[in-house]
């Protein structure tokens, strides 16, 4: 690929001066971009550019594609004074997108017709051309007296010296569009020592820095307390970096914020971190090792050093080697690279120093230096994973292919760009291996903004800006023929911070939801206004939560943010630790969340509740930052869980050392083995049944099989087919034998099961199938069944519409068999406020009134009552907790809840008691007598894997490699298998009641997912 460019000289209107071209053309692709350009006359020899044009060329047709206008600062050539482009080239007049920047003096102070002067004073962006006049947004600025370098200090900052030899002063103060300002200051040297945000005289400081007189940054600080400190070499590079907790940090006097007070000796700080590096003697990083305040259980943190990382080079100083240094019993991990002649990395070598196993990847480049071609080897040398790329002339992605195990070609994706490098069309599968030709294509503005999307079921969405190229309204999908109708608008303030956003129904004037922000002088969330009437009304209610922020100044303070929700005064408070981490969550009930961290952010302790109070949960970590072991407050002796890890941080084996009621049995461990791009292949849990997985070229499952301990023949095996858009398209389970399909998947063009086909009898030939369809927007407006009993759902009505604009179910008629054979009918009838709350539910049943509800809501969203064909029932809380019901009329129950939130007792049901274990899982379950109904246990992951109740024990096979962890199979106390599960895409699909040789029902869902009705190979 190249790019053949050509420039001409002295041919245009204007003649440009002889060193200026007047056109350049770049030929690339079998295109041709002109681009043209227009200079000033001689003002101070600098021709400045005033125009540029930039255009397709197909023959002697020319089609202008962009266009900029520049003017410029009088004083100052080389300074912008005015820059235009636009969004409609054939609109001149109403498409600007334009920013102005003001020129005056120091004290901000614009000159006369602002294109004159040293200083910066005004940027004016236009946000709205439609306006007389047109509306700008402005942010201004003021600087310091400019001084002579060695001169008086007495504004905090030296001379920076101009190409004129005249001064120009720091920046003293910006004021953004929404009038929030910043102070600036600095030291004798002209370096910054502060950034205040707020009126003058009551400014936040926000950030903090000190200066060695060469200017090396050796302190900086934040608002929440985090200090840097950062020690150079003699060459100037940082040798050491500290990280401390300090919250007087910006409230400390100037002789006070020093390199000196952050120290690890000085007790009334906390040296959190500190990393050093080592390099080579041309500047070359070679060595990288951390120290973490770090916690252990009953200890107080101290500084524990980690394992370091040693880093090579080879004559070219092109990375050769990193090694991960092991302080255990293990050889060191390593990755290794090779280079071809041009520097381009040709292969590289993973060696695990604890497995002792090695794989490699390779990579090729053409002549322009470009990969095309990337392969992942197998432990073995065999292809795992292969990508495939082409480029265009100008080094844009032409088309990639992705290769799976044995290089067998799994999905191929196509690029097309316009004459300015925008994508316009990508396509999946082009003319491929499956024909989908699946075609998405995006058109752009003359500015460069996405004016609309044609997606692959050839819907257009369109999208609209306002003229500082913000996206101000959204539309609902469409035809090419029918006007788009407004779906979304978005409004912003100076700063670009949206200040309400509102949602339309289909006829693009009924507003569904409406929500305002507001924000305070550091742009933080301060208020948030959700509307529950429409806006459009008078006085219309609202829900309004504010937020309110306090910085640490003082030991032991964190920085706090405060949440005041809408009703009464009910708030939750949230503080979080120098390093962002959320340290303690207090709700509105008075429960509480309460963690602290590691020097590196890494959990340390969690409190729980126990019987005589609160203890804690400790997380430790091995000397890469891995979690190493969880110890729980268990008496007389702490339960633990123990982590292992290969050379680069996969986990290998898990051992369960947790109480009788927690533990998961059998040996306790569960095993973990990966193939080389890190994905599991292989699981032993603690009673040796064995999970094997392989995969597609993207991640996703492509078999999971399941042995048992001792068999040779799986128990399990189900394998999954995909298309080349790489979308599931075939379940089978092969221990079935050659009629082994369970069901065919298909899809629309956008990617939206069209079709599900279960086989009765293992064929394609005999099947159950539901046929979707959706609207414009994606939305599943119906399915219906053939070749089994009836089962089906319309909500296809569009006057009005019975999907609304949010996608919420609004009318719909749903039609199921019963067992009997015989069918009913559901009208389903909802309506919601402007939250997305449900206020209304009206379902018939064949015709008669079947479940009739209203419900209303506090403003936190709590609900408040509902009232169906029983007197109302009223729900009383106490903050976020639902204490019941209120005593008058209606359902009656009551509910406690633990320290923790999970409920503890309820009155339903005859009364129950529920115990959960320290991770919050439920554990047990007894009647208010004490009776046993039931025990779950948990692995560490918290996947359930054993159930007991009053009649029968269920240990679970759980599969934790996909999307969500999904349980493949139910096995009694006796190692007996009870059901067996099929998934699509963690859907579940099919079951068997026992092994592969039982009987085989399928799962029919509704539109939410839920199990509406189970059939038999029959269809009944």
């Amino acid at each position: 690929g190249a790019v053949d460019l050509e420039l001409t000289y002295g041919t245009g209107e204007n003649l440009n001066p002889a060193t200026k071209p007047d056109e350049k053309f770049e030929y690339f692709d079998g295109k041709t971009r002109k681009t043209k350009y227009d200079y000033s006359d001689d003002k101070n020899d600098y021709w400045q550019l005033e125009k540029q044009y930039v255009y397709e060329k197909d023959g002697v047709t020319e089609t202008l594609c962009a266009r900029t206008d520049l003017e410029y600062n009088l004083d100052y050539p080389i300074l912008v004074h005015k820059k235009t482009t636009y969004q409609d080239l054939s609109d001149l007049d109403n498409s600007k997108v334009e920013t102005i920047y003001v020129y005056g003096d120091k004290d901000g102070v614009p000159s006369e017709y602002g294109n004159s002067g040293k200083y910066l004073v005004r940027q004016k962006v236009l946000t709205d051309q439609s306006e007389d006049p047109d509306e700008y947004v402005e942010t201004t600025y003021k600087y310091y007296e400019p001084l002579n370098m060695g001169g008086s200090t007495q504004h905090g900052g030296p001379v920076l010296i101009g190409r004129f030899g005249s001064g120009f002063g720091l920046i003293k103060e910006k004021i953004d569009p929404e009038g929030n300002r910043t102070l600036y200051k600095y030291d004798d040297y002209g370096y910054k020592t502060f950034e205040k945000i707020g009126p003058d005289g009551s400014e936040d400081p926000v950030k903090r820095f000190y200066h060695n007189v060469i200017g090396q940054l050796e302190l900086e600080a934040d608002y929440s307390g985090r200090v840097t400190r950062n020690y150079y070499d003699d060459f100037g590079r940082i040798g050491i970096v500290e990280v401390y907790e300090d919250p007087r940090a910006m409230k400390l006097p100037d002789n006070a914020f020093v390199p000196s007070t952050y120290v690890d000796t000085n007790t009334d700080i906390k040296l959190l971190s500190r990393i050093r590096y080592g390099y080579d003697a041309v500047g070359n990083r070679t060595f990288q090792q951390q120290e973490v305040l770090a916690g252990s259980p009953g200890a107080e943190p101290v500084l524990t050093t980690r394992d370091s990382i040693a880093l090579e080079y080879n004559s070219g100083n092109l990375l050769k080697k990193v090694t991960y240094e092991s302080s255990g019993d293990f050889d060191d991990s390593f990755v290794e690279y090779s280079y071809d002649s041009r520097g381009n990395k040709g292969t590289e070598l993973i060696h695990d120093g604890i497995t002792d196993r090695e794989w490699w990847t390779l990579f090729w480049y053409d002549d322009m230096e470009r990969q095309f071609y990337e392969t992942s080897l197998d432990y073995d040398f065999s292809v795992k994973r292969a990508k495939v790329n082409h480029y265009y002339d100008t080094g844009q992605k032409k088309f990639e292919d992705l290769h799976g195990e044995h290089a067998i070609i799994e999905k191929l994706i196509d690029y097309e760009y316009d004459i300015l490098g925008r994508m316009t069309k990508l396509t999946v599968d082009k003319g491929g291996e499956g024909y989908l030709n699946l075609v998405t294509q995006y058109s752009y503005d003359d500015a460069g903004n996405l004016d609309h999307i044609i997606d692959p079921c050839e819907n257009y969405i369109y999208f609209d800006y306002d003229n500082a190229n913000r996206n101000t309204t959204e539309y609902f999908a469409t035809d090419s023929v029918t006007q788009p109708t407004r779906k979304k608008q978005i409004n912003y303030n100076g700063n670009n911070d949206i200040t309400a956003v509102t949602s339309y129904d289909y006829d693009g004037t009924t507003a569904l939801a409406h929500k305002t922000f507001d924000y305070d002088n550091r742009r933080r969330l301060e208020k948030v206004e959700e509307f529950l009437e429409d806006p459009e009304g008078e006085n219309p209610d609202k829900a309004v939560t504010t937020f309110d922020y306090e910085d640490p100044d003082e030991a032991g303070e964190e920085y706090k943010i405060t949440i005041n929700h809408p009703v009464g005064t009910e708030k939750t408070e949230i503080l979080s630790n120098v390093l962002g981490k959320v340290s303690k969550v207090t709700y509105p009930s008075g429960k509480f969340q309460d963690m602290q961290y590691n020097g590196d952010g890494s959990l340390m302790r969690k409190r729980v509740f126990n019987p005589v109070g609160y203890d804690w949960i400790d997380f430790t970590y091995d000397n890469y930052g891995r979690l190493k072991e969880v110890t729980y407050p268990d008496l007389p002796t702490p339960g633990k869980v123990t982590y292992e890890y290969d050379g680069f941080g996969r986990r290998t084996k898990v051992t369960d050392n947790r109480i009788t009621d927690d533990n998961i049995g059998g040996s306790s461990q569960i095993k973990y083995d990966y193939d080389v791009l890190g994905r599991v292949v292989k699981v032993t849990d603690q009673y040796d049944y064995e999970l094997y997985y392989t995969y597609r070229a993207d991640g996703q499952k492509e078999d999971i099989a399941v042995y048992k301990p001792g068999q040779q023949d799986p128990i399990y095996w189900v394998v999954y087919d995909y298309d080349y858009a790489l979308r599931l398209n075939a379940v089978y389970e092969p221990r079935l034998g050659t009629d082994d399909l369970i069901a065919q998947l298909e899809y629309d063009n956008n990617g939206n099961r069209d079709k599900i086909s279960y086989s009765k009898d293992g064929t394609a030939e005999s099947t159950v199938d539901i046929d979707y369809t959706y609207n414009p927007d994606n939305f599943l407006t119906s399915f219906s069944t053939t070749g089994g009993r009836t089962f089906t759902f319309n909500a296809t009505g569009t006057s009005p519409p019975d999907i609304d604009g949010l996608g919420r179910l609004v009318d719909a008629q749903e039609v199921l068999t019963k067992t009997d054979n015989t069918t009913v009918t559901y009208n389903l009838d909802y309506t919601y406020d402007m939250r997305s709350q449900l206020t209304e539910a009206d379902i018939t049943k064949d015709g008669s009134p079947w479940w009739d509800a209203d419900y209303t809501y506090y403003k936190n969203g709590n609900l408040k009552d509902r009232t169906t064909d029983i007197p109302k029932t009223e729900f009383d809380y106490t903050g976020e907790i639902m204490n019941g019901t209120k005593a008058e009329g209606g359902e009656s129950f009551t509910l406690t809840w633990d320290k923790h939130g999970n409920i503890d007792t309820t009155t339903l049901n005859n009364g129950l008691n529920f115990t959960y274990n320290w991770d919050d899982k439920l554990r047990k379950v007894e009647e208010q007598d004490e009776t046993f109904v039931m025990s779950v246990r948990y692995d560490p992951d918290g996947n359930r894997i054993f159930k007991k109740n009053i009649s029968e024990e269920r240990k679970y096979i759980v599969d934790i490699a996909g999307d969500l962890p999904v349980i493949l199979m139910e096995l009694n106390n006796s190692g007996g298998i009870v059901k067996t599960y099929i998934y699509a895409n963690s859907q579940i699909i099919a079951q068997h009641t026992g092994d592969h040789t039982a009987n085989r029902y399928f799962y029919l869902h509704d539109r939410l997912g839920s199990v509406r009705q189970v059939i038999d190979t029959s269809g009944n």
